[in-house]
């Protein structure tokens, strides 16, 4: 009876030397639910401890350093990032009914051309030609919002599609932070991963 109890025992103890350790965990800002475009973060975040290769590079690690507005709409369980989470800059700047939404655009040369304040209309121009060529002249270019305000942001290095295995680093095309209608940021947000989207300036207004 004893030869058989140590027996089990001494086959527990080889099988838990052989079950492979655990994957290592970080302890990192996540999403707990859906949040929208602008809305504060703030009681809808959690620490929890994720896959440490699944976490992208620059993840949040408290709470406090997530103070402020989404600067995008986040489904619930991305790992947070810091261009995820408005400046405190951003959020006064936007006006009072505007949602914040980062635009990729199809210009590179815009860019340099736009700073904090400027406001743009922002259009889906049309796609350039099968072989590669510029877009076809005769296409409509759709307005997907109007005079929309510039803001400061600082595009993260790594954005993350969503969930907690999403995430890299692809930046395709130069990216803005504008605040718009929450309209036109559902309009922006369909189409604003395509690359096809531009910006035309408006002209400051001179008092």
């Amino acid at each position: 009876m004893l030869a058989a109890a140590c027996l089990g025992l001494a086959a527990a103890v080889v099988v838990g030397e052989l079950r492979p350790a655990p994957p290592p965990q970080r302890r990192v800002v996540v999403v707990s639910d859906d949040v929208a475009a602008g809305v504060p973060l703030e009681g809808h975040l959690s620490l929890t401890e994720v896959a440490a290769d699944a976490v992208p590079d620059g993840a949040l690690t408290d709470l406090e350093s997530a103070d402020g507005p989404a600067s995008i709409a986040l489904p619930a369980g991305t790992v947070l990032v810091p261009g995820m989470v408005a400046t405190s800059d951003a959020a006064r700047a936007a006006p009072p009914g505007t949602v914040l939404t980062p635009v990729r655009l199809a210009d590179d040369a815009v860019l340099g051309l736009l700073g904090p304040g400027q406001r743009v209309d922002l259009v889906l121009v049309p796609e350039p030609w099968a072989d590669g060529g510029p877009p076809d002249p005769e296409g409509d270019a759709v307005v997907l919002a109007r005079d929309a305000l510039v803001l400061p942001w600082t595009s993260p290095e790594a954005m993350v599609d969503g969930g907690l295995l999403g995430g890299s680093a692809e930046p395709a095309a130069p990216v803005i932070l504008v605040a718009v209608s929450p309209a036109e940021a559902r309009a922006i947000t369909s189409v604003a991963r395509s690359g096809y989207v531009g910006a035309i300036l408006k002209p400051a207004t001179v008092e």
